[in-house]
């Protein structure tokens, strides 16, 4: 409550702000060149005999490499899977010893490796691999991670039982001296959260507990079908949030821990705030609309909410420090993605006072004022 009175006693300051920052510059700058690269999905033909296909894309992680095949490769699996499966490696032109370590590593399954003759990023290495992959479900994994052992048996008896299109349960962050704890981490853990795996049909609670990441669960393959990691961007995750939610008619929760993932201290949540994030952020929203649009959802009113929570409340993050400058031509953009959602989908849910106020700033471009109110209401 006092946050929210203090808030108010500061709108007349942020539109005194507004007003003469708006004075020196009239105009928005033109939008930041979009980074996104166009690419059109291609994808092998299914293979009747492979249940799941794991996608590893593989850069930088000569040290983590080993400990991540092993957890996968050493997986106990049940007789009539072992030929089910199978295992695509990305290599992404790492400078690194990575590439010997695979060709070395003993191999199990259907084990390939497919190699990029330059670096691509992310979003293009784990293309790569959706254009590969040939199973009816697709997990998607990252290379300097660990499988708990006897998950991927878990997770090839969902995919046989064909009764959810995405199959998740929790994941642990990891130090990089944490290996030898991993057991008594996933002990504890599943004490607290054991019991039946719930099976979600109904869009909220599908919405409500599909994380928002790609790897460490299994997707069906369909829900892939015409879709891609938006490539070029740094928040390519943001498209599962934002776009395969909507497209997702079942999701199965293991009441487990499947994998034990590794903190980067470099991550892009820990760099320095630059306008590159606001208008990666922007990008990839708008990605996700056209995906959105694709998705043939009836889900009008919470799309919109979402995306004004999304040009809101974490753009704001990914704007704070910026210059006015900057982040006007970012609100410009917003207004201009906005107002084509707002035609199409043509909303009927009703704005709060907060955000009509919101809504306003961003059609004005008053950056401060936008500042100020686009905080999640709680």
């Amino acid at each position: 409550m006092l946050k929210l009175i203090s808030r108010t006693l500061l709108l007349p300051i942020a539109w005194v702000m507004d007003w003469w920052s708006l004075r020196q510059h009239p105009k928005p700058h033109a939008p930041a060149p979009s980074p996104l690269r166009a690419s059109k999905p291609m994808r092998k033909a299914r293979d009747q005999n492979i249940l799941v296909s794991v996608v590893i894309p593989v850069y930088g992680v000569e040290k983590y490499l080993r400990a991540c095949l092993d957890s996968l490769l050493l997986q106990p699996l049940d007789e009539k899977y072992q030929d089910k499966l199978e295992i695509i490696l990305v290599h992404d032109a790492s400078p690194d010893s990575s590439l010997a370590i695979m060709e070395s590593h003993p191999q199990r399954h259907r084990f390939r490796i497919v190699n990029h003759q330059q670096n691509q990023g992310i979003a293009a290495t784990r293309n790569t691999g959706l254009s590969e992959a040939v199973g009816e479900y697709i997990l998607f994994f990252d290379s300097d991670d660990v499988l708990k052992p006897g998950i991927l048996n878990q997770f090839m008896v969902q995919a046989e039982s064909g009764e959810a299109q995405v199959v998740e349960s929790y994941n642990h962050p990891i130090a990089t001296d944490e290996l030898d704890r991993l057991q008594l981490k996933s002990f504890s853990r599943e004490q607290a959260f054991g019991g039946p795996s719930p099976l979600y049909t109904d869009f909220e609670s599908i919405k409500t507990n599909l994380s928002g990441f790609a790897w460490g669960k299994l997707w069906h393959h369909s829900l892939w079908h015409d879709c891609e990691f938006p490539d070029g961007l740094l928040f390519e995750d943001s498209i599962i949030s934002n776009a395969l939610v909507y497209r997702v008619k079942s999701l199965r929760h293991l009441r487990t821990a499947s994998a034990f993932y590794r903190s980067n201290p470099k991550s892009i949540v820990r760099q320095r705030i630059t306008p590159k994030h606001g208008w990666h952020h922007c990008y990839s929203l708008q990605a996700g609309w056209q995906l959105y649009q694709s998705a043939n959802s009836t889900q009008a009113n919470t799309y919109y909410q979402q995306l004004f929570d999304e040009l809101g409340h974490y753009l704001r993050i990914r704007t704070k420090g910026l210059t006015f400058a900057s982040t006007q031509s970012m609100l410009a953009f917003a207004d201009q993605l906005l107002c084509e959602v707002e035609t199409q989908l043509n909303p009927s849910i009703g704005l709060t006072p907060k955000q009509r106020l919101q809504r306003w700033a961003i059609a004005k471009h008053r950056v401060n004022l936008w500042f100020l109110t686009a905080f999640r209401e709680r």
